[in-house]
């Protein structure tokens, strides 16, 4: 009996490795470094019931085989049902140009490409959400509008919100901002998709933007969101991103950098990063909720960014823009506002610019449901404010 199960579990292990390798599936097997290794693992196993002698061995392993042949079979079960729900529902972003809009960077994890032209359209199933072209500077900035090198000018830091994540370049908030002012300031575009403050603090302490920026800032914009609490942290929904610059309070409460939150190009890194990405770990083990050292470190790092323009350009306003949550994330959007007043953080919440923000907030995303990044409404709103509660009034702080 024994011979016979053992027989079977290996044919039915040989049938999974010859599917895996027939490259004209679309969807192969072994599609991920949980399944390869489990594969290995499955291999190695079937070598050892092979060698050793004893019964008591040779049914060690053969039980080892089973369980993991069950957890590769339930691991693919699971990826196909998010594939799925992927297809059904999910939003795909495509770049014609065949070239992505990333590099990496030893100081911020990655950067834009500089000189970058490329069409993205994004889509849910046959749905075209957006289909826009992104210009990238010299310097991998979002493009912006050209205006007299001798001017001052106007920093705007963030991620995929300040960088116009599905818009046309004219409709983002840098380059809105500056029409309204007739381009009378040199107008920076330093949103990347995907940043939190934490890299944000690394492009500032690096000197960055000092390498970029020539004429001397006036204001400095910085668009926050919730979820950028738990960048701060590596708790991305969409994975870990462990070549990210990490930060840690020290004795002073101050954020200092201790290097990324993983060497990619160790053995346990590749571990961590296999098990993480699998869809049984996810389905098992949800998503870790932020705690108060997590929000705490996060408006440290913005304070710290505060601090950095401030001491680097005295003459420069820092403020936040802040899209307060009103829905899923409620509680945390409140207690990083509560968090962000007592550090006396020049903030201005999304409720007092967009109307009716909390009731519609759905007419100011590129398509509700699915694809939530502002779009060129909520821009030309947003705009509007900063050139009158900001630029026009900028000896009045208001603490909202």
């Amino acid at each position: 009996m024994k011979s016979v199960l053992l027989k079977f579990l290996i044919y039915s292990f040989v049938f999974m490795a010859f599917v895996a390798m027939d490259t004209t599936l679309e969807d192969p097997v072994l599609n991920t470094p949980v399944l390869v290794s489990l594969a290995f693992l499955c291999t190695f196993l079937v070598m050892l019931y092979l060698i050793v002698k004893g019964s008591v061995w040779q049914t060690i392993f053969i039980n080892l085989l089973s369980l993991f042949l069950i957890i590769m079979v339930f691991e693919k079960v699971l990826q196909v049902q998010e594939k799925r729900k992927d297809e059904a529902n999910a939003l795909v972003t495509v770049f014609s140009s065949g070239q992505s809009l990333f590099k990496p960077n030893s100081r911020t994890g990655y950067v834009h490409i500089p000189n970058y032209t490329g069409k993205a359209f994004g889509k849910v199933g046959d749905t075209i959400l957006y289909d826009v072209t992104y210009h990238t500077d010299k310097n991998g900035c979002r493009l912006t509008q050209p205006v007299n090198p001798d001017s001052q000018s106007m920093l705007f830091l963030g991620c995929s919100f300040t960088f116009g994540f599905g818009l046309e370049d004219q409709q983002t908030l840098p380059w809105l901002v500056n029409d309204s002012l007739k381009q009378k300031l040199k107008v920076y575009n330093f949103g990347v998709n995907g940043y939190g403050p934490h890299q944000i603090l690394s492009f500032l302490e690096n000197g960055m933007v000092d390498t970029i920026v020539r004429e001397k800032p006036k204001y400095c914009i910085y668009s926050a969101i919730t979820s950028h609490a738990e960048r701060v942290v590596n708790l991305y929904p969409w994975g870990y991103k462990d070549t990210d610059p990490k930060y840690a309070l020290n004795a002073d409460g101050k954020p200092e950098f201790t290097g990324p939150f993983a060497d990619a190009s160790s053995l346990t890194f590749s571990v961590e990063s296999a098990v993480r990405d699998a869809a049984l770990f996810k389905k098992i083990l949800k998503k870790k909720s932020l705690s108060d050292y997590d929000l705490e470190l996060f408006v440290a790092v913005v304070e710290a960014c505060r601090d950095k323009i401030k001491d680097r350009y005295p003459d420069c306003e820092f403020h936040v823009i802040f899209w307060d949550d009103q829905y899923q994330q409620k509680e945390i959007s409140e207690r990083m506002i509560a968090m962000l007043k007592e550090k006396k953080i020049n903030l201005h919440l999304m409720h007092n610019i967009l109307p009716d923000y909390q009731t519609k907030a759905y007419q100011y995303v590129i398509y509700p449901r699915h694809e939530g990044h502002p779009n060129g409404l909520a821009n030309q709103y947003i705009a509007s404010y900063i050139r009158r509660e900001i630029i026009n009034n900028h000896n009045q702080l208001a603490y909202e």
